[in-house]
């Protein structure tokens, strides 16, 4: 839904900016955004008709506002989002070194910004009403709609790649600009390599407990949080589930959810989903609880087989006793039954 709703109002801002730069009439306008009416009818029927649009979901989760208004926590969920925006559009297309994402951005504004004032670089007039929605955008749009969470974090880099494509002006074509851009291109790409270059002692860590793991097992798997919602300090652990459904035939439950996509588990996955799960809250001071309270859960249940872990020495608390439990580097990986 928000999809739908973020290309339809892109798409109509750049036709009347496209509008307004090229000084036509009203009528021309009109038959412009009819064309456009026309071509979003046959997407946005398709939607309403999937049982994603069905859902209970609101588009704006308002019964999460009225709770933090009347728990008197408004104020701290506002600062949090506020600081969360401010990292995600300075780590608009993260590596993993928070620095450098954060040093190579002002490097990047500050020689756009240069070459904006001094007349080197100019923004297509046909882009800019689409650029404004978009950074108001960047600041108004509610952490979570349509049922789906985190969509605020997508908007600064379409903002971005807008930005990008509306760029004109001499300064493209100067050598010295060319060579900046694939200079900027190259270090960011050997920066996120170099990253995910230290994940090979991980994988192999990862491998050697999955490798115990039977063809068919039902795994589940668990990431032990920090405060960070988005973990940016901490290395990856969900790819590793995935990537063994392809390669071993294990069965996880993987990112399917009604009020995001029309995608649905079933059988014994959804069944042990059902009965594993327990109430959510987005209260990061009591993260790690949290945490603790769900992989209790998860092994109590016993519905499924087997359960991997990531960052278990971060729990304060010992984990349950279960069939059996085996280490390898960070990873834990228990089988309940």
């Amino acid at each position: 839904g928000f999809g739908f709703m973020l290309y339809g109002i892109i798409i109509a801002a750049i036709e009347f900016g496209r509008w307004r730069a090229a000084g036509e009439k009203l009528p021309t306008l009109a038959v412009g955004l009819a064309g456009l009416a026309a071509q979003a009818v046959l997407p946005a029927i398709m939607f309403i008709l999937s049982s994603t649009a069905q859902t209970k979901a609101s588009a704006v989760p308002v019964d999460k506002l009225m709770a933090h208004l009347s728990g008197s926590t408004l104020r701290n969920r506002i600062m949090a989002e506020a600081y969360h925006r401010v990292e995600t559009i300075m780590r608009v297309a993260e590596s993993p070194y928070a620095a450098f994402d954060i040093a190579l951005f002002i490097v990047v504004s500050v020689g756009l910004g240069f070459a904006i004032l001094r007349k080197h670089l100019t923004i297509v007039p046909a882009i800019r009403p689409a650029l404004l929605l978009l950074v108001l955008f960047t600041v108004l749009t509610p952490p979570a709609m349509f049922g789906v969470g985190f969509v605020s974090d997508r908007v600064p880099y379409v903002l971005a790649l807008l930005f990008i494509a509306g760029l004109d002006g001499p300064a493209l074509t100067a050598p010295l600009i060319k060579f900046g851009l694939v200079a900027v291109a190259l270090v960011r790409t050997c920066a996120v390599s170099l990253g995910w270059h230290g994940y090979a002692d991980d994988y192999r860590m990862a491998q050697t407990l999955f490798d115990k793991v039977p063809k068919g097992a039902l795994v589940m798997t668990h990431m032990v949080k920090t405060g960070d919602r988005r973990d940016g300090n901490l290395k990856r652990c969900q790819m590793y589930a995935p990537l063994n459904v392809a390669m071993r035939g294990i069965i996880v439950p993987l990112f399917a959810d009604p009020t995001m996509q029309p995608l649905s588990l079933v059988g014994p996955i959804k069944s042990a989903i059902t009965n594993s799960q327990g109430p959510r809250t987005w209260d990061w001071n009591k993260t790690r609880a949290n945490d603790e309270a769900a992989i209790a859960r998860v092994i109590n249940k016993r519905e499924f087989q087997y359960l991997f872990i990531c960052g278990a020495e971060r729990l304060r608390t010992p984990l349950p006793p279960v069939e059996s439990t085996q280490k390898a580097g960070r990873f834990v990986l228990l089988k309940l039954r």
